[in-house]
């Protein structure tokens, strides 16, 4: 007999003896909040969810190869540049630095009581940039999560933020589409926007900007998209977006046309949370949210 639980498991029991056999482990009630690649390793991702866990996979495995169990529900979380550490931002506010290879906690923070909605390690380890419900950012160190600098500006909930490459910048948007650019790392007021126009960033995961104006379908712009990612190696040309109505779409990188054309996927039964290409861009990773499912893609560029 084959039995669904709600922890996120698929089991097997043998009727004449009672025995289990985990064909499948996900997480467990709740959503599925949180998603980061591995730097170095195509096949090992991490995610995080309302369930208060922490969980590392790789592609082969369709159960988690390591977890822990957190105090309160995880919302976000990002693997260093070095591959030794994950950042985690949590709903009660708090920020964990958690050894990667054991999952044990190195070092924590709370200076919040509203949910940490995004967390991104700077470029070179160093920094943690947490965004907060409450519309601030904060840097802390990457060492021991001492607070280095505090960004205020934001008229509403911070979601996204991204490093420069040189780690000298930080851009973020907010729940009203606002978006705005920081020194690093001391934050303090929002930085001229002119002044970061020909900037090169590290990552982009915030649904504004303009290489990514053309995410934006014709008659769907009532659509919130929740996120998107910009695949990673330096030859970037791809955009996905992760979106409220549970599709995944795939664009040219920069998407500065109006409209862009993209390749719609449909395969979550409820909206999109998170999106990440694997740091090789060869698999685009997609965190469903109340259906608590991670779905992997393969992704074949094509010159037409």
């Amino acid at each position: 007999v084959l039995l669904g639980c709600n922890d996120g498991s698929i089991r097997e029991m043998a009727l004449d003896s009672g025995a289990l056999q985990v064909w499948m482990q996900g997480h467990g009630a709740g959503d599925v909040r949180g998603l980061c690649v591995h730097p170095q390793d195509a096949a090992a991702f991490a995610t995080c969810g309302t369930d208060r866990s922490v969980r590392l996979w790789t592609a082969a495995h369709k159960w988690p190869v390591a977890s822990c169990t957190l105090s309160e529900e995880a919302h976000a979380l990002d693997w260093d540049p070095s591959g030794d550490r994950l950042a985690v931002g949590m709903a009660n506010g708090a920020v964990l630095i958690l050894k990667a290879d054991t999952l044990s906690s190195q070092a924590t923070s709370k200076r919040h009581e509203e949910a940490i909605l995004d967390i991104k390690w700077s470029p070179d380890g160093e920094h943690v940039a947490a965004a907060c419900m409450d519309n601030s950012i904060d840097i802390f160190s990457g060492e021991d999560l001492r607070l280095v600098g505090t960004c205020r500006g934001h008229t509403g909930p911070v979601t996204h933020v991204d490093w420069s490459h040189d780690g000298s910048k930080l851009q973020s948007v907010s729940a009203d589409y606002e978006m705005l650019y920081w020194q690093m790392p001391t934050g303090g007021h929002p930085t001229s926007a002119s002044g970061c126009r020909d900037t090169p960033w590290a990552t982009w995961t915030c649904h504004l900007g303009w290489p990514a104006r053309g995410i934006w379908e014709l008659g769907m712009e009532h659509i919130p998209i929740n996120e998107v990612c910009r695949s990673t190696t330096p030859e970037a040309s791809l955009l996905a977006t992760a979106e409220d109505a549970g599709r995944v779409r795939l664009l040219r990188w920069p998407s500065v046309k109006e409209h862009a054309p993209s390749v719609p996927v449909v395969a979550h039964a409820s909206h999109v949370t998170r999106v990440r290409f694997s740091c090789d861009d060869a698999t685009l990773l997609t965190t469903g949210g109340a259906d608590m499912c991670i779905m992997q893609w393969s992704v074949a560029v094509h010159d037409d």
